[in-house]
């Protein structure tokens, strides 16, 4: 089982209050308990994760029936299909390096598409489902790179060309790591990307953007789909400040970085998610009262969250400060 599910989880950790008919607002906040149901099935893990949580109305302080909390809920009947065909659901209570405490998951690998459908139920809420696809593969064909200088900084601009079907409506995410090695430890960090000379990455959509140019990507997940693509293969720019590529104190010996380019393709309702979190980041408008804020999108039916399949592949490169290399398929 790989770190992604920590990553994709992570990002989803404080999301348990989402809404009935896709969005949430406050009525919905103030209603009764509900189960909270987050899953991304994919192909490339052998364990997947099923959280199940409760929520919490607004107004209620005290501990949820059945000792059912924030963190897990226990003594649940799961149901996990792929392709009409049950599999075995356990259930750990203790957290480890890779599940939160109180986690259901299954073990096997997911192939593309596979149809996997979960239903949830626990005595004293009401019980839940939900349903994805996992889709296509991703496909890069290559990564170059080149050094940009703009408001008196230096970028190195990463030019990802990926595939695209021209007959399909697909929903991608990027993400740049870079990885280094200092004193045998490797240390992988994900990078924040400039959106300024890639058009497919602006929020757009909403009278904050016309007001303020705040492009915030929540847990760097940087999401965009393909309706301004024109053909079957678009390049993305993506810049990032060699500062926080190659910081100034750093030694000799600490001068190359490994570039893990991670392009996912992901189902539509865990793009309109992701994208309803960004809305709230950057709706500053909102939080002055000058306009309502987004509600966060909801895909399970009888209680709240989402799942949602997804796909991802991988292209790794090394870089030198100060010197642009040849990029490398991994």
């Amino acid at each position: 089982m790989k770190r992604n599910h920590i990553q994709i989880l992570a990002l989803i950790a404080t999301m348990i209050c989402c809404a009935c008919s896709n969005e949430v607002g406050l009525d919905e906040l103030k209603a009764a308990p509900k189960l909270v149901l987050y899953c991304f099935p994919n192909v490339d893990n052998d364990t997947t994760i099923i959280s199940l949580t409760a929520s919490r109305p607004m107004y209620q302080n005290s501990k949820m029936a059945s000792s059912n909390d924030m963190y897990g809920v226990r003594d649940a009947h799961v149901t996990y299909t792929v392709n009409g065909e049950k599999q075995t659901v356990f259930f750990t209570e203790e957290k480890t390096d890779l599940m939160p405490p109180k986690s259901y998951y299954v073990i096997g690998h997911h192939r593309v598409g596979d149809h996997v459908r979960i239903e949830a139920s626990v005595d004293g809420l009401p019980s839940v489902q939900a349903e994805t696809v996992i889709p296509d593969m991703p496909f890069i064909h290559e990564v170059k790179q080149v050094m940009i200088h703009r408001d008196n900084q230096n970028f190195r601009q990463f030019q990802v060309t990926i595939a695209d079907n021209p007959n399909a409506d697909d929903f991608y995410v990027i993400r740049l790591e870079m990885e280094s090695c200092n004193d045998s430890i490797v240390t992988i960090t994900t990078t924040t990307i400039n959106t300024d000379d890639e058009p497919a990455l602006k929020a757009g959509g909403s009278i904050d953007d016309l007001l303020d140019d705040e492009n915030t990507f929540y847990g760097q997940f940087y999401i965009f789909n393909d309706d301004t693509f024109n053909d079957n293969r678009y390049t993305l720019h993506l810049n990032v400040n060699e500062h926080d590529i190659f910081h100034a104190n750093m030694d000799a010996d600490d001068a190359t970085r490994k570039v893990h380019v991670k392009l996912y393709k992901i189902t539509p309702a865990y793009f309109r998610f992701i994208k309803s979190i960004n809305d709230q980041t950057n709706y500053e408008l909102g939080e002055y009262g000058l306009a309502p804020t987004s509600p966060t999108f909801n895909q399970v039916d009888g209680g709240l969250g989402v799942v949602g399949g997804f796909n991802m592949t991988e292209h790794v490169m090394t870089i030198t400060q100060n010197n642009l290399s040849n990029s490398n398929d991994k």
